[in-house]
């Protein structure tokens, strides 16, 4: 009887229930994961300014790596909060998220990097005096003040230019210039036409569909989006320049982004087209 009752009281409900009543408990959601993130957002600052300092990020790296750990975070309604099952601290949780997401940042950005084999054998300190001068670019003065200041390294001078001496100097990445680039072999002079034209008419289509997204956002969203992708002022720039709170601004630029890529894809346009029309008008 009872199991019965139950059944009787859920069916009339389910049947009764607002057609929006996803969409308002998915809203719900994300306005508790927005929370989440924005009650926690000092102690992600804190956790990004201690890996910029141990790893002697310069400057703008240690701002790309705030901006990409920031965004990440509300990315996909708020995705990887989502995966947060409470079995640690939610502060645990994020600093491993964010050790990890600054893990892929480093590889992206330096490639993946191994000690050589002369570095091994001079042990962890020759490792990181290694990475700091070879990967990271910091003269020997600047990699010698950087161990003792973030890993208490006590050797003297002399000490790490021995063995600083005994590392040999790895090449970096290299970007050819442009005058080599115009030795290349160029296409035949038909193939190259009918490229220029596959060219223009992708550009037409993905330069008419982000006219047409951006004229449908709001006001605001469209400045937000032109002082930090056109003018590249940081997060906290644009809150302080328009006199709203730091703190939910990046949740709206992650919004505003998340809807201009739905416009641009509606179209028939590929966010790819879009970010090459970008990079030929820069």
């Amino acid at each position: 009887m009872h199991a019965a009752t139950h059944t009787e009281t859920l069916v009339p409900y389910a049947v009764n229930a607002p057609r929006d009543a996803p969409v308002r408990a998915a809203n719900r959601a994300n306005e508790h994961y927005e929370a989440l993130l924005i009650d926690h957002l000092d102690f992600i600052e804190r956790t990004i300014g201690h890996l910029a300092r141990r790893y002697a990020l310069k400057p703008w790296d240690a701002d790309d790596l705030g901006g990409l750990v920031k965004l990440r975070l509300v990315a996909d309604d708020y995705a990887v909060l989502r995966k947060f099952e409470g079995r640690a601290k939610l502060t645990t949780f994020l600093t491993t998220v964010i050790q990890n997401l600054f893990r892929d940042f480093r590889i992206q950005r330096w490639g993946k990097w191994r000690p050589s084999a002369a570095a091994k054998r001079a042990g962890e300190l020759g490792i990181q005096l290694e990475t700091l001068l070879y990967r990271d670019g910091f003269t020997h003065r600047e990699a010698f003040e950087i161990l003792r200041d973030r890993f208490e390294v006590e050797a003297s001078d002399d000490e790490l230019e021995t063995i600083a001496t005994g590392l040999r100097a790895r090449s970096s990445r290299r970007f050819e210039n442009d005058s080599l680039l115009t030795r290349l072999e160029a296409p035949d002079r038909t193939d190259q036409i009918l490229i220029d034209d596959q060219r223009s008419e992708t550009r037409d289509r993905a330069e008419r569909a982000l006219r047409e997204v951006l004229a449908g956002l709001d006001p605001e969203d469209r400045l937000i989006l032109k002082l930090r992708f056109a003018d590249s002022l940081t997060i906290r720039a644009i809150a302080e320049s328009l006199d709203l709170p730091q703190r939910r601004m990046y949740t709206r630029v992650q919004r505003i982004l998340t809807a201009v890529r739905s416009g641009i894809e509606g179209r028939g346009v590929s966010c790819d087209e879009v970010m090459d029309l970008v990079d030929r008008q820069a």
